[in-house]
């Protein structure tokens, strides 16, 4: 669908005042749009600061870099210092009470793998208006540090954008990859949740179906009318085709959005009466990025030009120029803080 942010880019809107051009080169290409909600950002965060951000949002700004988790954050101590280098260098007034800091741990321990577990942001604070909006509307950022390549995400807390992912489906072997196949587990999934009550009551209690004079079928018709089935792979190795779910979210509300994708998840679903779809509840997340709508191997950021920050060319650095990122000798995608683990 045309609105699926999985399909955006950033860059969206009136572009703000540009930083100086005598700035750390970044590539200034229009990245695919990240999203990354707000309550994934804060996880695995001391509580106390979890709150404070909460409380204040437009005080701060998630920088998520590339590969983020907590074995990025110890091996790499000196990325706030890279990443303030560059943001001063585009001479915004009144940076100078701008603080980049580590997210504090919460004390709940590790939860998964720990070499990507949260938390995966730094902390940007008190950054000028120009600044703010200047990072929120490029959104990715990829340049070249004293150590290497880097790159990273500035998001709002204030913006919220939720993702279209709702579940993925692990199809039997009996359901085939193919455009008809994937159509009948498509009309299983939205003709079982037309008769699923649970679904049907919240799908008509919606702030925006509260507002139109239609039926309860047409409601939860139009409730359904997103939805949509696209195939990846959830590993490079991973040879079986993974189908997700996807549908534009029905609330902003954490709670309620929760709620609505349980109901979802939990349902049975059969199709042709017979083949049972495996649900899986727990949509993994990009290693690098951290988006939920696609596999770390179908990552689109590594493939982007000058993904690993602009190259010298006549012996001169030029923001925005195209060459393809570079690849280690053995193939696989190594980006800094890149332990070679996926």
């Amino acid at each position: 669908m045309s609105d699926d942010p999985h399909n955006a880019t950033a860059q969206q809107g009136e572009a703000p005042p540009q930083p100086n051009q005598k700035c750390i080169p970044y590539t200034t290409a229009a990245f695919p749009l990240a999203l990354n909600p707000t309550t994934e950002l804060l996880g695995g965060i001391d509580p106390a600061v979890s709150t404070a951000i909460r409380s204040n949002p437009s005080r701060f700004i998630a920088i998520l870099p590339f590969n983020g988790g907590r074995s990025f954050t110890e091996s790499n101590p000196n990325f706030a210092t890279e990443v303030l280098s560059l943001l001063n260098s585009f001479q915004y007034e009144n940076c100078g009470d701008m603080q980049l800091t580590r997210a504090p741990w919460d004390n709940k321990g590790t939860v998964g793998d720990p070499e990507f577990a949260k938390p995966w942001i730094y902390i940007l604070r008190d950054a000028p208006p120009d600044l703010r909006a200047m990072l929120v509307w490029q959104q990715t950022f990829s340049f070249r540090s004293k150590k290497g390549a880097a790159a990273f995400h500035a998001l709002s807390f204030t913006q919220e954008r939720r993702p279209w992912g709702i579940m993925d489906i692990e199809p039997e072997p009996g359901v085939k990859h193919d455009d008809n196949s994937r159509s009948k587990v498509l009309r299983t999934i939205v003709r079982t949740l037309w008769h699923l009550p649970a679904f049907r009551n919240i799908a008509k209690n919606t702030q925006e179906n509260l507002s139109l004079r239609l039926s309860e079928d047409e409601k939860v018709l139009l409730a359904t009318a997103s939805l949509r089935l696209v195939t990846h792979s959830r590993y490079a190795s991973h040879r079986t085709p993974i189908l997700q779910l996807r549908g534009k979210p029905m609330f902003l509300n954490d709670k309620m959005h929760h709620k609505w994708l349980r109901i979802i998840r939990s349902a049975r679903y059969l199709v042709e009466d017979i083949i049972r779809l495996e649900v899986k509840e727990v949509i993994l997340a990009c290693t690098y990025c951290k988006d939920r709508g696609h596999a770390t191997a179908e990552c689109p950021f590594p493939d982007f030009p000058d993904w690993r920050g602009p190259k010298p060319r006549t012996g001169t650095l030029r923001k925005g120029a195209a060459v393809l990122g570079t690849r280690s000798d053995s193939g696989q995608r190594r980006w800094w803080g890149d332990t070679g683990h996926h």
